[in-house]
């Protein structure tokens, strides 16, 4: 029996040292040179028949490599068995017997061995919001300035919550023009410059200010620079009222009823957003209690699989360098089989399966996401030999479940 030896039992790097005897290598060289003499041309011999002493002698180092890589491949093969190594399988290194045998040692990535920490003693938080009155009316203001009218204003001047079109230069401490272009500026005294503000207020189409700011010149040192505005339009945002009529226009009986409605969605939303927070809580806590190596190459395969599906944003919404776009897809790549292998071991270590009515359930949800029925996606299903992955599936999520249930957890209220 080969020599395993594993780093660690939670590594997934194995190191295995094999034996090959001479009689395996001259099993392996029989059978290239019987595959090279159907191959190669010999000048006086025919095409496929020429005798192993003419392969030997004519390509005798081609036959050494090609019969060393035949018989590890051989031995890999039979060592291996069943076993399915992720990736590549590498020798590393290769060293002749005095008995002509080979002693040759093999490194390949495997699934490591998952050790489930006791679950109980971990302890890990829980968030739970309360979805106030002033959450739901945030939302439904948002709807009311989402259905909004812009009335040109004519007769007065600029007062709070107009939108105001300008033309804007500024000038450098020498007089020099820096920069002339229109700007569009919501007139409200939360969001605005208090000098601007100031300026601005009750000026109609056609009036002109100006105004002084201190700005940091290429030096980093600050300087006043001059700010001349020169009004073009204004525009008075016109809500629509907040009633029962704005709520029959939005599908609902009355406003009451669609606040209901909003507090609902609302309460779904943050569940599922705080569900998902604590499922990633709960395997990273049993991660860190009982860590193990992850497979690069289940890694880079779930990278493979979501890059071009995950988008990553800034908290201003700008951009993201690509480098931390890759950087940040790979460690959810990472998390992805933490938790893949993490379920996979509290399915064999609690026999846990999934019943015939969570099958069904799953098979109603992956439906409704493609927009089908249960009958007709179960009957797609089964014709591409998919059941298996969909039962497998529900055992994952049974599995999530029983991982929130087994672990300690504190509920924090916010």
């Amino acid at each position: 029996m080969p020599e395993l030896i594993v780093p660690g039992e939670e590594s997934a790097t194995s190191s295995r040292e094999m034996v090959i005897t001479k009689e395996e290598l001259a099993a392996a060289e029989d059978r290239v040179v019987k595959l090279l003499s159907k191959r190669v041309k010999v000048p006086g011999f025919r095409p496929g028949n020429v005798p192993p002493s003419g392969v030997k002698a004519r390509f005798g180092d081609l036959v050494q490599q090609e019969s060393l890589e035949n018989a590890i491949n051989e031995k890999i093969k039979k060592e291996l068995g069943g076993a399915r190594p992720l990736g590549q399988v590498t020798v590393t290194e290769i060293a002749r017997q005095e008995d002509g045998s080979l002693r040759v040692r093999i490194e390949f990535e495997s699934v490591p061995e998952v050790r489930l920490p006791e679950l109980s003693r971990i302890t890990v938080e829980k968030r739970v919001i309360t979805i106030s009155e002033v959450d739901v009316l945030e939302q439904l203001e948002a709807i009311q300035k989402s259905l909004a009218t812009v009335k040109p204003v004519e007769t007065r001047g600029i007062r709070e919550g107009d939108t105001v079109t300008a033309e804007m230069t500024e000038f450098d401490p020498q007089g020099e023009v820096t920069f002339t272009g229109k700007v569009s500026i919501r007139y409200a005294r939360d969001e605005l410059d208090p000098y601007l503000f100031d300026a601005l207020a009750e000026k109609k189409a056609g009036d002109e200010c100006d105004i002084s700011v201190v700005a940091e010149n290429e030096k980093g040192e600050n300087e006043e620079c001059k700010q001349h505005y020169k009004v073009i339009s204004v525009k008075e945002i016109i809500l629509p009222p907040l009633d029962d009529e704005f709520a029959k226009r939005q599908g609902y009986e009355t406003l009451e009823a669609m606040k209901e409605d909003i507090k609902k969605r609302l309460e779904e939303r943050v569940e599922h957003e705080l569900g998902n927070e604590f499922e990633w809580k709960v395997v990273r806590a049993i991660y860190d209690a009982a860590p193990f190596e992850l497979p690069r190459s289940l890694v880079q395969r779930r990278y493979e699989s979501i890059k071009d599906d995950v988008k990553i944003e800034a908290p201003d919404g700008s951009e993201v360098p690509e480098d931390v776009q890759k950087s940040q897809i790979m460690k959810l790549a990472e998390d992805l089989v933490k938790r893949d292998l993490i379920l996979a071991r509290a399915i064999e270590e609690y026999s846990i399966q999934a019943t015939e009515e969570e099958v069904e359930k799953e098979i109603a949800e992956m439906a409704a996401d493609r927009k089908m029925s249960p009958e007709e996606f179960k009957k797609k299903a089964l014709k591409s030999g998919d059941m298996e992955r969909i039962a497998y599936i529900a055992r994952l999520k049974k599995a999530m479940e029983f991982l929130k249930e087994a672990v300690h957890t504190e509920i924090v209220f916010q």
